[in-house]
């Protein structure tokens, strides 16, 4: 059986072990507490989500995680720049 998890993410339950499975090519990411591990990350300027985020510059940085398989967009967030 599967269900949405997230967008572009499904939990599949079939073996009695849940996995997180890519939505569109069913890429397995493992159980649900380790699926980012397994995720492709891109880190850039924070502009590239439009540029109302130019104020974030330098202190921030747009975090996005892809499906290494079909590059789909899972998540993205605004995280801080390490020091």
């Amino acid at each position: 059986m599967k269900r949405l998890f997230r967008e572009n993410l499904e939990l599949e339950d079939e073996s009695g072990s849940p996995r997180v499975v890519c939505a569109r090519c069913g890429f397995d990411f493992g159980g649900e507490q380790e699926w980012r591990e397994r995720g492709h990350t891109k880190r850039q300027s924070p502009t590239a989500g439009g540029p109302l985020m130019k104020d974030l510059e330098g202190q921030f940085l747009l975090e996005q995680l892809f499906c290494p398989q079909c590059k789909t967009l899972l998540d993205s967030q605004i995280v801080e720049v390490e020091p």
